[in-house]
């Protein structure tokens, strides 16, 4: 079987899309901390909502915040350096830590009083059911 040029053209276009939204987030900064790491994010639609996953592995429930203004929402937080002990002698380091920060637009009504977030096993699952137009808010991770 041959490959699909068309299946390895949307795949090259996702990659490069990920690769400009995270040189761009790295550039961004809140006050003198820019983000230094992207988080990996799958979006999907049910018939009644928006479900978002996030992998924030290591990162904790009170170091991350989630917040709907109008139809955009924003998981920004801090993965931090967990190593405690005597400093490391490392051989190679690959695991990011730092701030970072996601935006996403939600294209149509969503109903952003009943938003529901919450973190296991390092994923962070957002419900965002479909309705009236959104109110601005802050939710809270369970």
């Amino acid at each position: 079987m041959g490959r699909d040029p068309l299946q390895d053209l949307m795949l090259l276009q996702e990659r490069m899309k990920h690769l400009f939204e995270q040189s761009i987030e790295t550039t961004e900064s809140e006050g003198d901390t820019a983000h230094s790491w992207t988080p990996l994010v799958d979006i999907f639609e049910t018939e009644n909502e928006f479900v978002i996953e996030a992998e924030l592995g290591q990162v904790k429930r009170e170091d991350l915040e989630v917040e709907l203004q109008g139809n955009t929402l924003t998981i920004g937080g801090t993965r931090r350096h967990g190593s405690v002990g005597p400093p490391r002698n490392y051989h190679q380091r690959e695991r990011k830590s730092g701030r970072f920060l996601r935006r996403f637009t939600l294209s149509g009504s969503i109903q952003g009083e009943a938003i529901q977030a919450g973190l296991q096993d390092g994923v962070l699952t957002i419900r965002i059911p479909k309705g009236s137009p959104a109110q601005s808010r802050l939710i809270s991770v369970e």
